[in-house]
């Protein structure tokens, strides 16, 4: 992270370990939510990218254990093992690019067993971004007991219908399995939505498209339902048909 000066930081979570974890951000905006997107207002939510450098020295064998794509970096057979180090002091260097460096922070937190180090809450923003991450890292196991503790402090969607909260929180859910979320995450886009769900660039589609298909079906039907007999109703899967 950043020091009072600005400067990049090493975060030591394990003084011992022998994996440096160094991450560059995109610098880009963090899932756009375009001007005009909800209820016609502009939102200038995820406008700011981030730019903080950081790295962290971990440990081996917890990355090993946790994450799939980081097993298979510091694998001995992996093409690449050589080119990643260890240097003169017996240190790998691991890099990752393109994520938010407090969430990556968070993650890392977490992975070495001292999420007491995290804020007690957190916004849906900053849970959609450890969910980009731990999605990449493939390491949704371990979160496993934090998931339900943030389940626990869910205060439901926003009343103003379908936003930008709603679309993190499809994020956050899946990755996370927090199906009763999900479901009034789901609900909401299929009622309030206006068009196919747009994602802002989070792995959502991939994850959810057999639950979103599920649900279109259902929604589908009970539509045919109303209208037989004789409802009106204005979401975009009635207008569809």
């Amino acid at each position: 992270m950043k020091s009072e000066m600005g400067e990049d930081q090493e975060i030591v979570l394990v003084p011992s370990g022998t994996v440096l974890v160094e991450h560059t951000p995109s610098g880009k905006p963090f899932a756009p939510w375009r001007p005009g997107d909800d209820n016609g207002e502009p939102d200038k939510q995820g406008t700011e990218g981030d730019t903080t450098k950081f790295t962290a020295r971990c440990l081996s064998d917890i990355l090993r254990l946790v994450s799939p794509l980081l097993n298979t970096s510091l694998d001995r057979r992996w093409v690449g093992w050589k080119e990643s180090g260890p240097d003169n002091q017996g240190i790998r260097h691991v890099e990752l690019k393109g994520f938010d460096s407090v969430a990556l922070h968070h993650v890392l937190n977490i992975l070495h067993h001292q999420a007491d180090l995290n804020p007690e809450r957190l916004t849906v923003e900053g849970l959609a971004k450890m969910a980009v991450i731990v999605h990449h890292l493939g390491c949704h196991q371990a979160f496993v007991p934090v998931s339900k503790v943030w389940a626990a402090d869910y205060q439901g969607l926003p009343k103003s219908g379908f936003s930008r909260d709603v679309v993190l929180w499809l994020l956050v859910s899946t990755v996370f399995a927090m199906r009763p979320i999900f479901d009034s995450a789901a609900t909401m886009v299929i009622k309030e939505g206006t068009g196919p769900l747009d994602t802002l660039g989070l792995p959502i589609e991939e994850r959810v498209v057999g639950e979103w298909s599920e649900a279109i079906v259902f929604s589908m039907l009970f539509i045919f339902c109303l209208k037989m007999l004789g409802a009106k109703t204005n979401s975009w899967v009635a207008r569809r048909w």
